[in-house]
């Protein structure tokens, strides 16, 4: 179905990210299926899939981290509202 909602930096002069469009998706979750893991492990998700964390309800922090990876050629533009940037100082360099 593809990608319906997307997380992007706000426009200037706000800070901050935002959804859009703002307004969740009402989706059916009745078939959604949860997934397990143990400590450390990787999980890899496909940008389309449909995914989510519920609350965590256990005394225990949840870390994650999230890495956006695109093809490099010149046709393809990464958005620069994206949420997830490079630092400046990092373009610069490797411009």
């Amino acid at each position: 179905m593809g990608v319906h909602r997307r997380f992007r930096r706000k426009d200037p002069p706000e800070v901050g990210v935002e959804f859009v469009p703002k307004e969740p998706i009402d989706w059916d979750l009745s078939p959604a299926v949860p997934l397990e893991c143990s400590q450390g492990a990787l999980v890899i998700l496909h940008n389309a899939l449909v995914h989510y964390s519920a609350e965590n309800t256990s005394p225990a922090t949840r870390h994650a981290y999230s890495i956006h990876v695109i093809d490099g050629i010149e046709s393809v533009k990464y958005p620069d509202d994206n949420w997830l940037q490079r630092d400046s100082q990092f373009k610069e360099i490797n411009s």
